[in-house]
């Protein structure tokens, strides 16, 4: 029990330095909706993506889905917010997926997003802005991907 809770605060800390440092770098730290339109969602991501989200219908018969992944999530919010500028996000939450064997996996994602860059050097603001503050932990581990 006391290594959980010492995992937890370990991990809480970090979180909050990244976050920290996401806004230093001019990050705007975004609330993103739990619920997301289904058909937004594979609209965006594709059908494929859709047999790993929890979906339901709401009262109205309209599909809902809880968001399973940021990065989409935060997409989805500049789309809706009709922006065409470029805009700086950071994000932390929680993410909801369902396995291979259809169980609910739950997990923590935090990032940043820099949307509709005309530079170049974006992919080097976001890598710097997410490895400045992991510099100091040993045998990490960063998995860079795009959604």
């Amino acid at each position: 029990m006391k290594q959980g809770l010492e995992k937890k605060r370990l991990k809480e800390d970090l979180s909050k330095k990244i976050l920290s440092n996401f806004k230093k770098n001019k990050f705007n730290f975004t609330d993103l909706d739990l619920l997301i339109d289904t058909n937004l969602l594979t609209e965006r991501s594709g059908e494929q993506f859709k047999k790993f989200t929890l979906t339901y219908k709401d009262l109205f018969g309209k599909e809902i889905s809880l968001r399973p992944d940021l990065t989409v999530s935060t997409a989805l919010k500049y789309i809706q917010e009709k922006k065409n500028n470029e805009e700086k996000y950071c994000y932390f939450g929680s993410a909801y997926r369902l396995n291979k064997e259809g169980d609910l996996k739950v997990f923590d994602q935090i990032g940043c997003e820099i949307i509709n860059s005309k530079s170049n050097k974006s992919e080097n603001i976001l890598i710097n802005s997410i490895l400045e503050p992991l510099k100091k932990i040993k045998n990490l581990e960063v998995i860079l991907g795009d959604v």
